[in-house]
């Protein structure tokens, strides 16, 4: 799972890491960064390649939500609790970003910037997460 404000901390981050063998350079505080103006291309929601990943609608209009995927993690969770999910095997993901679109107070579900390759993937972890977060309680 990803979603695009994690993708550009992560390239602004890369662009501020010095290459093998050369020296430090100056580089701009990753916190205040954005990959527009480290990269100067543009909002990266805009990129063509990145649309191809995220399908989020083209007219420009509606900026992908800023989220993190702690942020799609705890919600899943909360949604695999709420409908009773968790002991199922299959999973929809339609209604899961309906659910996410809905708990974000977001008008369509393809607004948020999100990209999940696997929700079977992200139950099994997320159970995990919470066998060990018990635990540690």
């Amino acid at each position: 799972m990803c979603t695009i404000s994690d993708l550009e901390r992560l390239l602004v981050e890369l662009n501020n890491k010095p290459v093998a063998g050369e020296q430090q350079s100056k580089t701009v505080s990753s916190a205040k960064s954005t990959y527009e103006s480290v990269y100067q291309m543009g909002p990266l929601y805009k990129n063509p390649n990145i649309y191809n990943k995220f399908k989020f609608p083209t007219d420009g209009s509606a900026e992908p939500q800023q989220l993190t995927s702690g942020m799609v993690a705890k919600l899943f969770r909360e949604y695999l609790t709420q409908k009773n999910l968790w002991p199922c095997k299959e999973l929809q993901t339609a209604d899961f970003l309906t659910f996410l679109a809905e708990s974000l107070d977001v008008e369509n579900p393809w607004n948020i910037g999100v990209k999940i390759v696997s929700l079977p993937l992200l139950k099994s972890v997320s159970w995990e997460f919470n066998v060990f977060f018990e635990l540690c309680q």
